[in-house]
């Protein structure tokens, strides 16, 4: 632990993070996940995506070129146009692919807690969401930089491929909310925290590391990340007992 006059020191001395900055820390590379996030397309069409994210993530939907992709990827330039007909629907793709995936993991974990003990069912969503935010880092990249140019590609997809899961979601917990299996919460703002305090851990990674004094994206403090999130949720919304 260091004291609050080294925090200081290093706060003075450390480098802008803005997020020009954050993105170029470090050398961009492959997600050894990020085959597998698009099986279901070609192999043509994966080479594509793959060198995409990379370049979104380094650089953005607005400082992006097609002709970077198409060298990364090792195709013609015009494959991209042949198969995605804009760089724009290339990064909605890619935006899809993200949120589809988050999707899963609120249908899988979340939707299916059970109230009667909901502690598995919230630790197993938690958990589950953290370790494909930790395996997929370079998604946090593109999702930053769509969101610092006003998140309009984000908010389109949010709103085709999770609105209908989130309302359901909203409808059991107020259920159970009647039913006296969890204290007066908000659900919307309940599945904002739960969000939150997931992702900002990694949108905010140099920030944690002046704060902590040490690299906080590790095994350790990952596995330490899911408890201290899983275990706040639960007793703030648990009813007190006696």
């Amino acid at each position: 632990m260091v004291s609050s006059n080294q925090s200081m020191d290093r706060v003075a001395s450390a480098p802008s993070i803005g997020i020009a900055n954050f993105m170029k820390r470090e050398e961009i590379k492959t997600d050894n996940g990020l085959d597998k996030e698009f099986e279901t397309f070609g192999d043509a069409e994966r080479k594509i995506l793959v060198a995409a994210v990379e370049v979104f993530a380094q650089k953005g939907f607005d400082g992006a070129r097609t002709d970077e992709i198409a060298s990364r990827a090792g195709v013609n330039k015009a494959m991209i146009y042949y198969y995605f007909h804009s760089k724009e629907k290339l990064y909605t793709i890619i935006v899809e692919t993200i949120f589809a995936r988050v999707s899963f993991i609120l249908g899988t974990h979340l939707s299916l807690v059970d109230m009667n003990a909901p502690e598995q069912g919230i630790h197993s969503f938690i958990n589950n969401y953290i370790d494909f935010i930790y395996s997929h880092r370079i998604f946090v990249k593109v999702m930053l930089w769509d969101l610092a140019r006003g998140g309009t590609i984000i908010a389109r997809v949010v709103g085709r491929v999770l609105r209908d899961k989130t309302d359901q979601i909203r409808a059991i917990f107020e259920q159970a909310t009647r039913e006296g299996y969890l204290r007066p919460v908000d659900p919307k703002h309940l599945f904002v925290s739960i969000i939150g305090m997931v992702v900002f851990f990694f949108f905010a990674e140099p920030v944690v590391r002046v704060i902590w004094g040490e690299e906080p994206i590790t095994p350790e403090h990952i596995a330490e990340r899911k408890k201290e999130i899983g275990d706040l949720i639960i007793h703030g919304i648990l009813p007190k007992q006696g």
